[in-house]
């Protein structure tokens, strides 16, 4: 839709619609996707989404829920901006209210998350688990609707563009599937696992790149469990712009740019 919407032709096998791609999502993953931000000069753009966020503050929440206690909610959602793609503690959000001198009720941050949720500002990832109850109790992580809007509140964000493509990946994924969960065990992690009619069906790692060797290892072996716990024989890896074939433990691992994959699974 993006790269219709500024008329970019998509044909992976010329370097020149391939390079206008990548410069496309480079600006994706820091000015993001709403629309009228897309033509705007780039001195413009950040104060436009912080506009996005004050009238999501005032109008969306403030004025519908009625919630009076406003220093207390700019925080919450600041904080919770600052989270993206992190788990996040609820109850850590309260006590640095407490004591930055905020007051407020022990509940309140909770009724403050389902606000969010409930106009998209942010959106929850549970843990996979085989109980309900603890998948909706259990830890779960936070994403941002867009990731222009992080950029524009959350400094630190725009400076991590390995989190940028986690949460814009997350984000396609959620468009696409219905349940959507990370795994986690006792040494990895893997940031994404489908589930299908009651059976995980794929599993998903994201990361900018992987030149790093600490950080290949990191990310395959997280994919790796979560394969071998669900009985896949294959998974992926989604980066910026590396693409490879890894076999670990008889699992084939497809390394594939964001850009690439994004065409095939529409």
């Amino acid at each position: 839709e993006y790269l219709a919407f500024k008329e970019i032709e998509i044909d992976l096998y010329s370097s020149k619609s391939l390079a206008h791609i990548k410069n496309s999502l480079n600006l994706f993953l820091l000015n993001g996707a709403f629309p009228e931000t897309l033509f705007l000069e780039e001195k413009y753009i950040n104060q436009t989404l912080q506009d996005y966020f004050n009238v999501l503050l005032y109008k969306d929440l403030v004025e519908r829920y009625n919630i009076t206690n406003t220093v207390a909610l700019k925080f919450f959602l600041k904080r919770l901006i600052a989270s993206s793609t992190k788990q996040v503690s609820i109850n850590k959000i309260y006590n640095e209210l407490k004591s930055n001198g905020i007051k407020i009720g022990k509940n309140t941050p909770y009724d403050f998350l389902d606000y969010a949720q409930n106009i998209y500002l942010s959106l929850v990832l549970h843990k996979y688990d085989n109980s309900l109850v603890n998948k909706e109790l259990g830890e779960k992580k936070i994403y941002s609707i867009d990731v222009g809007l992080n950029n524009a509140i959350e400094f630190k964000f725009s400076n991590n563009l390995g989190k940028a493509l986690e949460n814009i990946l997350f984000l396609e994924l959620r468009r696409v599937y219905n349940e959507i969960f990370y795994y986690k065990d006792s040494n990895s992690e893997c940031d994404f696992i489908i589930n299908e009619k009651n059976r995980i069906t794929k599993a998903f790692q994201v990361t900018y790149e992987m030149d790093d060797e600490n950080t290949k290892k990191r990310e395959v072996k997280g994919l790796v469990n979560a394969c071998k716990n669900f009985n896949l024989d294959k998974g992926t890896i989604i980066t910026y712009d590396l693409e490879d074939e890894i076999v670990e433990d008889n699992i084939e691992i497809k390394v594939i740019p964001f850009y690439k994959w994004i065409t095939t699974i529409n």
